[in-house]
């Protein structure tokens, strides 16, 4: 009969003899290839440089490494294990801008992804930048905090076939804060607060209009009871739009010129009703609207998609779960209302 100690000691032996080889017992997945041409879009550019192409290891969720190959004569190609477990994403950075591909997984009998990138030529030139409409939406208020949250989006592009990077400094908006601004981030959780001003590093590209989304934590005296809210535009803007929620606020009340537009119902959640404010024509670079918000001392008020009880309203959070969620982003259909 075999002495349960000794039992134990052989089972545990061999469970770490077997976790110690899993490799060597496992067969090797097959080859795959990623393949693709990279094609220069600005007239009269070429690629230049040592350009590569480089493959995102995903195992899950969590990023496990990378490899990479040079571009030769605009083509370029990868070989990997094909691992059905694996996800990997084409990425290739040329003069400072990111470009990705769609996420290459190998599933079934498939060996083989094609994945072609565009490229753009870069400009410093800030005339070519174009503010098509700039919209912000306050997202909650905490009196209690005598705080509010406020998303901003600009809607964005540039004329000519050339990435615009801002230059030198990487900065290309320089969007200044709603007054009583504490904390602001980008989407990306980049970008900088300085003197009132937040600084974006998000590249403009060709072709459609993008956005650059921002949002900003205000502190305000809740005992006025009112709450001055300023849109300046950094640069020429064609709209400018401000928005609140009808449960958060008493009402607002235009500062001429700007005007009272139709309230607007959310697509994705009737309950939500909206006062809208917005400039009844063009908007010079440095102009701003003005609104002023009344009856910002009462209880927490708050969309359930931002409710955190106690707690102040924090800009980083707000912008995620706002963007997660699609909420409260302007429908493109309304950009000429």
């Amino acid at each position: 009969m075999t002495h349960p100690a000794l039992t134990t000691l052989l089972v545990t032996v061999t469970l770490a003899l077997v976790s110690a080889i899993p490799a060597a017992a496992q067969e090797p997945a097959p080859e795959g290839v990623v393949h693709g041409r990279v094609t220069m879009a600005s007239t009269g550019a070429a690629l230049e440089g040592a350009v590569q192409v480089e493959l995102i290891v995903l195992e899950g969720s969590q990023a496990t490494g990378s490899v990479r190959t040079p571009v030769t004569n605009g083509l370029y190609e990868l070989r990997v294990p094909a691992a059905e477990a694996r996800t990997y994403v084409p990425r290739l950075n040329y003069q400072r801008v990111d470009y990705f591909g769609d996420p290459v997984r190998f599933t079934g009998s498939e060996r083989a992804a094609t994945r072609d990138f565009t490229v753009y030529a870069t400009t410093d030139r800030a005339d070519v930048l174009q503010l098509i409409q700039t919209i912000v939406t306050v997202v909650g208020i905490d009196p209690q905090q005598g705080e509010i949250g406020i998303l901003r989006e600009d809607v964005v592009a540039v004329t000519g076939d050339r990435v615009y990077t801002g230059g030198p400094s990487g900065v290309t908006l320089r969007i200044p804060a709603p007054e009583g601004t504490t904390e602001a981030s980008g989407e990306d959780g980049g970008g900088s607060l300085v003197n009132g001003v937040f600084s974006v590093t998000t590249p403009v590209r060709p072709g459609e209009a993008s956005s650059i989304i921002t949002s900003y934590l205000v502190k305000y005296d809740a005992a006025v009871d009112r709450y001055r809210l300023r849109v300046t535009v950094p640069v020429p803007a064609e709209s400018v739009v401000a928005r609140v929620p009808r449960e958060f606020v008493r009402g607002v009340r235009p500062v001429a010129p700007a005007e009272q537009a139709d309230n607007q119902v959310l697509q994705d959640d009737a309950r939500t009703v909206l006062f809208v404010v917005r400039s009844p024509a063009r908007i010079e670079a440095g102009q701003s609207l003005v609104v002023d918000i009344d009856g910002v001392a009462g209880r927490l008020r708050h969309h359930p998609l931002t409710e955190q009880p106690g707690a102040a309203i924090a800009a980083v959070a707000v912008l995620a779960v706002v963007t997660a969620a699609g909420f409260l982003v302007w429908r493109r259909r309304e950009a000429g209302a």
